[in-house]
């Protein structure tokens, strides 16, 4: 079993496992929207992360921004190779860029360049109410409508699936 501890903050560590069976955990609850294959297992945890990360800051973030959350996470983005994920900076800025999993934004800025990511396409898969209450849980169960834009826009989105359906 492969532990990580989530970086919320210091006082609030919770543990974050990968079990046998190559499901994703927290605190025992299984997370039945990321099972695969064992290959595929650790991408797709990263995947999972980080477009949990991307919901929750209003469907956009920078490279910096992800960067610090990976980091809480013991994920170093910028670091070549991390024991369990990989080349973290290449799963999440080509691979899952090229997979259609993340929208990659680059803006010229005079201070440089700034990266920002969104989902994508093919995010459209994963289910934000898992992500949304994942957070829920590493934050000991706190209410959906306690996070009321990230509560209205997951909303706004299942009542538009709702009626592509109903059509």
């Amino acid at each position: 079993m492969r532990v990580l501890k989530t970086g919320i903050s210091a006082s609030r560590r919770q543990a974050v496992y990968f079990g046998k069976d190559s499901t994703f955990h927290f605190h025992g609850a299984r997370l039945p929207h990321i099972e695969s294959s064992a290959s595929e297992k650790s991408q797709q945890v990263l995947l999972f992360l980080v477009l949990t990360h991307i919901f929750m800051h209003e469907q956009l973030c920078t490279e910096g921004s992800l960067s610090n959350f990976l980091g809480n996470l013991g994920i170093d983005l910028d670091r070549n190779y991390h024991p369990y994920f990989g080349d973290v900076k290449h799963l999440v800025s080509e691979v899952f860029v090229a997979q259609k999993y993340l929208d990659k934004i680059t803006l010229e800025k005079d201070s440089g360049t700034k990266i920002e990511y969104k989902w994508g396409p093919r995010a459209e898969t994963f289910s934000r109410r898992a992500a949304f209450e994942f957070v829920s849980k590493v934050y000991n169960g706190r209410p959906l409508k306690s996070w009321a834009l990230q509560y209205n826009i997951l909303t706004a989105h299942e009542s538009s699936n709702q009626t592509e359906r109903d059509d």
